[in-house]
């Protein structure tokens, strides 16, 4: 009879365990993403000028890069910048503004990069922006070479 009850607890157990539902991390920030892009979406969209490549030249090992690119709304509506990630843990970035940039206005995306733990000559990091421009995804590369 006890080895019926522990038996049946056990189970009760790993049906609870099993159906509950938990996101990781990535799940969570990848719902977050498609509902910031379906609300970008309902915008009017702009069209903005960018650099798109910061050519950091070569630089020793270790040493911090830092990055900045220019961006300017030339279209005809407000500029509303919903996301801006780094590709990794070694890269920051600027944090999206919470107010729309005006048609004229620019705005500096700026970027760092530790190259501390890098373990070839060359790296490319990127910078992604996610907005209501005509191309709602942006990529802004960081390119260099290690001495």
């Amino acid at each position: 009879m006890r080895n019926i009850f522990i038996f049946s607890a056990l189970t009760l157990l790993f049906q609870l365990i099993s159906s509950c539902e938990q996101k990781t991390e990535d799940e969570f920030k990848q719902e977050k993403r498609i509902e910031k892009v379906k609300d970008i979406s309902k915008l009017q969209k702009t069209v903005i000028t960018y650099d798109s490549i910061f050519d950091a030249g070569t630089v020793k090992k270790g040493e911090k890069v830092s990055a900045t690119f220019l961006c300017k709304n030339v279209g005809k509506h407000i500029w509303q910048i919903a996301e801006i990630s780094p590709s990794c843990g070694c890269t920051d970035a600027t944090k999206a503004p919470t107010n729309g940039i005006a048609p004229g206005e620019q705005f500096q995306i700026k970027a760092s990069i530790d190259t501390k733990n890098f373990g070839s000559n060359k790296f490319e990091k990127t910078v992604t922006v996610l907005s209501n421009c005509q191309e709602p995804v942006l990529i802004l590369r960081i390119i260099g070479k290690l001495k």
